[in-house]
């Protein structure tokens, strides 16, 4: 009995706690990153499928846009038929965890 009560009162404690933006609701697969994440310095891209759009938004835990920048068209992928377009942000350097938003929906969390 005590050790359900301790494993109870563990994952009470755990459930209460989250990280992750409030946007979870609305991802988009269609926005395709590497939700391992990125070295600050490093390259940052990301890959839109079928979503037209001409910007971005990269949102902090906090909902806050901390950078904006363009979506470009990169043409088809040809064994899918998807139209691909590609995002950077690799001038955007702090450490954090984000979500890129796109027409209101947003990418997984990275």
């Amino acid at each position: 009995m005590r050790n359900t009560l301790h494993l109870f009162l563990m994952l009470s404690l755990f459930s209460c706690q989250s990280s992750t933006p409030k946007r979870e609701e609305s991802v988009n697969e269609n926005i395709r990153l590497n939700q391992i994440g990125y070295h600050p310095k490093s390259n940052k891209q990301f890959i839109l499928t079928d979503t037209a759009a001409t910007q971005f938004q990269l949102l902090n835990n906090q909902q806050e846009t901390v950078y904006t920048g363009r979506v470009m068209s990169n043409g088809n992928w040809g064994p899918s038929g998807e139209a691909i377009y590609m995002g950077d942000f690799s001038s955007f350097e702090a450490s954090g965890t984000y979500q890129v938003v796109v027409n209101e929906s947003a990418s997984y969390p990275f």
